[in-house]
């Protein structure tokens, strides 16, 4: 029988963690950080409202994941068929680059190759909080399944 491996979506999510050198407000309710302005993703500033930025900015991200990251590891490290989730997280720095990514998954490989995927992402326009760009925490996990 042949072994297949597929690579879900998944959704990006704001941690309640924020940079140290500024004052965002968390939503009490969700737990999420208040911005006055969301990352843009290349290609997305032409989106006329905040909500439709932020879809475009998730939906270009999973994308991006989805095209870039090597699912035949999967197969290749010879793991047991199954679901395995592996989890990103990183922030997206006052100049839109992503720095301090880290991985936490089933395998040492899998979660370097999930840091290697998210630090090539394209730079990124930085997120606002009284017109002053902040640090932003992210939490993507990464859905895996082989059988």
């Amino acid at each position: 029988m042949k072994k297949t491996v597929t690579l879900f979506l998944f959704l990006i999510s704001i941690t309640n963690s924020f940079s140290q050198d500024s004052t965002p407000q968390i939503d009490e309710n969700s737990k999420q950080l208040v911005l006055d302005e969301a990352p843009i993703y290349p290609g997305c500033k032409r989106k006329k409202t905040e909500i439709k930025r932020k879809k475009c900015m998730s939906d270009k991200v999973s994308r991006y994941i989805s095209k870039h990251y090597n699912v035949k590891l999967v197969k290749d490290l010879n793991l047991p068929a199954g679901d395995y989730t592996v989890t990103i997280a990183f922030k997206l720095s006052k100049n839109g680059n992503i720095i301090e990514a880290k991985a936490k998954g089933p395998h040492v490989q899998l979660e370097t190759e999930a840091i290697r995927v998210i630090n090539s992402l394209p730079k990124i326009i930085p997120g606002k909080i009284n017109g002053e760009p902040v640090i932003i925490p992210y939490s993507i996990p990464i859905y895996l399944s082989s059988y």
